[in-house]
């Protein structure tokens, strides 16, 4: 009888160190990812069978708005930002980290107009759609800044990315920041570009970001979602036209309207990968002590950063497996 409660005692002792040992060592990475062209890697490696469920889930979301409340909140491991949002969250104390730059957006985010609106100036005194919580915000900041315009100049509305198209159709906005593949499908509505990011070249970033506590924790997971990312970039390199038809298939769009948005977007390859990491002058480095700067010049941060508080050299050598 004491055998047998021994026994029990000890059987009891081994599952709970299991649950013990299975919470501390969480084997799948999530992945808080918006609608965007730059991010079709992934789905690349996804469809290839190159990025484990088990291992790396995407969690995918309508927009940046709802990424960035997800990754604050700690629902999920990772993220894709910008640069400027990866920033304002390293301000507000959470610890994040920069794991992969996957691409510069060269044209790819626009301020766009209904047909009435001549410049980007002429949106004094008129309503402006904006996602104010990330990217957009920065965005249209520069665009009113080089139209010789500042916020107090418009009416700033907020508004989801998934609400775009609607409210710049229906008349509720004058004017939208937004972003591919909208861009193409409000200009070929009829909509005027006023301004977009190829007038302020490198400085819109794309990037994949983590926790810093999710480090340690999924390690593995990480080197498998670097991997897949750049076995994903070299697939879409190597036949953009195969590539840009799958997506469209996949998400039942216009296959030449995706094939537009992706002319204003430039896939980092492995070898530009590696170079923009090592290159103090012209790399990563240097567009973070830039975005530092004009965020902080723009009222968006209150102090400088510690910029090199976004880079682990664990992550670093992670993101080089390619």
């Amino acid at each position: 009888m004491v055998a047998s409660a021994f026994l029990l005692l000890a059987s009891l002792a081994v599952a709970g160190l299991m649950t013990s040992l299975g919470r501390s060592e969480p084997r799948t990475l999530r992945l808080a990812i918006g609608v965007w062209p730059g991010y079709e890697p992934l789905m690349i490696a996804r469809r290839d069978g190159r990025l484990e469920s088990s291992q790396v889930r995407l969690v995918e979301l309508a927009g940046i708005t709802q990424v960035i409340q997800e990754f604050e909140a700690g629902r999920v491991d990772a993220a894709t930002l910008t640069l400027d949002e990866a920033l304002m969250m390293l301000e507000k104390g959470i610890d994040v980290r920069l794991l992969i730059a996957t691409d510069v957006s060269a044209g790819a985010n626009a301020l766009i107009g209904r047909p009435d609106v001549t410049s980007a100036r002429a949106l004094a005194g008129r309503r402006v759609g904006v996602e104010s919580v990330g990217m957009g915000a920065f965005f249209l900041a520069r665009a009113l800044d080089v139209a010789g315009l500042t916020a107090r100049d418009i009416h700033s509305v907020e508004l989801a990315a998934d609400k775009h198209e609607a409210a710049l159709r229906d008349g509720t906005v004058d004017a939208v920041v937004t972003y591919e593949p909208i861009v193409s499908k409000l200009i070929a509505d009829g909509a005027k570009k006023l301004f977009d990011s190829s007038e302020i070249p490198g400085e819109l970033v794309d990037v994949i970001v983590v926790h810093a506590k999710a480090i340690s924790q999924h390690r593995s997971s990480i080197e498998q979602l670097a991997e897949a990312w750049f076995y994903g970039v070299g697939t879409f390199r190597s036949d953009p036209a195969e590539s840009v038809r799958k997506m469209a298939y996949d998400r039942n769009q216009d296959a030449i309207t995706l094939r537009d948005a992706f002319q204003g977007i430039h896939l980092f390859s492995c070898s530009e990968h590696r170079e923009y990491f090592t290159n103090s002058a012209n790399g990563i480095h240097a567009a973070a002590e830039m975005m530092s700067a004009r965020l902080e010049a723009i009222g968006f941060l209150t102090h400088d950063l510690a910029v090199e508080r976004l880079f682990d050299p664990a992550l670093r050598a992670a993101a080089g497996q390619c």
